[in-house]
């Protein structure tokens, strides 16, 4: 199938006012196309194609003969016929910002971005009884039952920062944004084009508009780095930002639908997270044009191990009234942690 409509037209302006060259208003208006991964194609485009899933009790690389199985799955991939006029998956951006030096070396930026995405290919189970479905754009064409995909980006942005200073430099940044829509986005899909968000129609019925699992009300973020004259280079890395928003979902026919209004089943805490680099010049080690450093880097100081994944599936199923049933003892379990803390240590020669 050919990709249509792969067309990025874009416009900035930049307006110094006052004439001394202090300030600057800028903006920009673009279409900016996402790539599109060649593993959904592999998968829906090749006659008798078909996928495997083991699992072991221990890594089979490792044993002596093979592990018993603890979980196998196998099937057909469907093939799908090509879509006519297919469009290309891209989004729309419009910024407008200020900025104004304070200093030489120091200046304070407000921008505002709106995000908006257009258009995605994915693959869709038209027939949930045949798993008969389609490889093309959600919302149009063959695949008309599914809604179109929204997904609403909205930002301020403000940044302190200081550069070109031969001690200290430094960039502060706070970031106020809300994230809505129906489609998280390839980036939270381990297989982007054929991710399982619109393999179902019946996903969408009702609760599936809301706020986006990467939504972050609130995001500060501070680097900056400080240089002493006896080659002494220290920097740090630190952020905070809000908690993610939590779904609760059930299992409905043979997908999973949104038991609550997407994002309103809480929030994640919030996260800090804190990073250190020294770094030193050895100079009784300088010869032969060799300029060795020293360098200590020490990640996630004072991790918390705050949970950053959360179990969401809450019930596995819907009784013939169309109330939740079989709760899922694990739901509300966490996933995933923040990393623990680590040190590393090296040299880096310069020549």
């Amino acid at each position: 199938a050919r990709v249509l409509g792969m067309f990025e037209p874009r416009l900035g302006f930049t307006y110094m006012p006052g004439g001394d060259e202090t300030q600057k208003i800028f903006g920009s208006a673009g279409r900016y196309s996402e790539d599109l991964m060649t593993y959904g194609s592999s998968l829906s485009h090749n006659v008798n194609a078909r996928q495997n899933v083991d699992m072991y009790k221990i890594d089979p690389r490792l044993a002596a003969s093979r592990p018993d199985t603890l979980f196998s799955f196998g099937s057909a991939m469907k093939f799908y016929p090509g879509v006519q006029d297919l469009k290309g998956q891209y989004y729309d951006e419009v910024t407008l910002g200020y900025e104004r030096l304070l200093a030489t070396d120091l200046k304070v930026t407000a921008r505002g971005i709106y995000r908006t995405l257009r258009e995605i290919i994915n693959d869709c189970v038209v027939d949930p009884s045949t798993s008969a479905g389609y490889y093309g754009n959600p919302g149009s064409g063959v695949l008309s039952m599914f809604p179109k995909p929204r997904r609403e980006y909205l930002a301020l942005e403000l940044t302190l920062e200081r550069s070109w200073s031969s001690r200290l430099n430094f960039a502060v940044s706070y970031v106020l944004s809300r994230n809505y829509g129906n489609f998280d986005g390839i980036f939270n899909n381990g297989t982007p084009n054929v991710g399982p968000e619109y393999d179902f129609a019946a996903t969408y019925d009702k609760n599936s508009v809301g706020l986006l699992s990467n939504d972050r009300t609130h995001n500060f973020k501070v680097n900056g780095s400080y240089r002493f004259d006896f080659g002494l280079i220290t920097a740090l890395s630190f952020s905070w930002l809000s908690g993610t928003p939590l779904n609760e979902y059930a299992r409905r026919d043979f997908g999973t639908a949104y038991h609550v209004p997407r994002g309103s089943a809480g929030r994640l805490p919030s996260i800090w997270d804190l990073n250190v680099r020294v770094m030193y010049a050895l100079p009784f080690f300088v010869q032969n044009n060799l300029h060795p450093k020293l360098i200590i880097d020490a990640f996630h100081l004072g991790s918390q191990r705050t949970a950053v994944g959360q179990a969401q599936l809450h019930y596995l199923g819907y009784d013939a009234q169309d109330n939740p049933v079989n709760p899922n003892p694990l739901y509300g379990m966490p996933l995933a942690f923040q990393p623990p803390m680590s040190v590393r240590v090296g040299m880096e020669v310069n020549f």
